[in-house]
């Protein structure tokens, strides 16, 4: 991993870090303005940081390079003579020691290195499975609506069929009861005006109180005007009326 790939990977994990803050209620400038003061402050150790980083790049290109000359050098360490080997270790212990202290810091930085890369790389992966499952969230709840809509459109037809079955239920019972009482009144109307029909039938159908509408039309039907055209005479009526 790059230094631009580290820089672009902490940029992310800034804007995630205080977006979180944002949406848990915090304040985003506060934040960002304190994450500035912190990156500022860290500054010298960071600038160390890439040196050091740098070093070891380089010392890492240099390597295969310099490889022939120390075997140069140690080709020719083994032709000295014996009393030069004997003083040579202590010159080269105190040559590699400072070396050897720079091995272990450069080890070290590494070590720091590739546990902040992985550090990193953990954080990116659970990122994207958090947003992995934001979005199948978001295709259920979507789905969840649709269903729900389409069970309140459904609902909403069933209703309507419904109430239309009801008014046509009940247009069709109000036309037949009405066709009912009319074939009724005519019915009772012919009975009633019959040529053989009796006083004491006329009497017996007026006590009875069948039907205000009876009565009505009985008064409407005895009327001088309506006696004209009835096979009835209106003495007759009168006669009964009277009785």
């Amino acid at each position: 991993m790059d230094l631009a790939e580290l820089q672009a990977r902490w940029l992310a994990f800034r804007e995630v870090y205080l977006d979180v803050l944002e949406t848990g209620g915090r304040a985003r400038n506060l934040h960002s303005k304190r994450l500035d003061a912190l990156e500022e402050a860290a500054r010298p150790f960071r600038e160390r940081r890439l040196e050091r980083w740098n070093r070891l790049a380089m010392l890492r290109e240099d390597h295969p390079r310099h490889r022939g000359k120390k075997a140069a050098l140690a080709f020719e360490r083994s032709l000295r003579p014996k009393a030069a080997t004997r003083v040579a270790p202590c010159s080269v212990a105190g040559r590699k020691r400072p070396r050897g202290e720079f091995q272990r810091k450069t080890s070290r930085e590494d070590r720091v290195a590739q546990r902040l890369a992985w550090l990193l790389l953990r954080w990116d992966r659970a990122h994207r499975k958090i947003l992995r499952f934001e979005a199948l969230d978001r295709q259920a709840a979507a789905r969840l609506a649709a269903r729900r809509r389409q069970k309140q459109a459904a609902a909403a037809r069933a209703e309507a069929r419904r109430r239309r079955i009801e008014e046509a239920a009940a247009r069709s019972a109000e036309k037949a009861s009405a066709k009912r009482r009319k074939e009724e009144q005519s019915s009772r109307w012919k009975w009633l005006n019959r040529k053989d029909i009796t006083m004491e039938e006329l009497l017996h159908f007026r006590n009875m109180g069948c039907h205000q509408e009876a009565e009505q039309e009985f008064a409407e039907r005895t009327s001088p005007a309506h006696c004209a055209q009835s096979p009835l005479s209106l003495s007759f009526l009168l006669a009964g009326r009277g009785a």
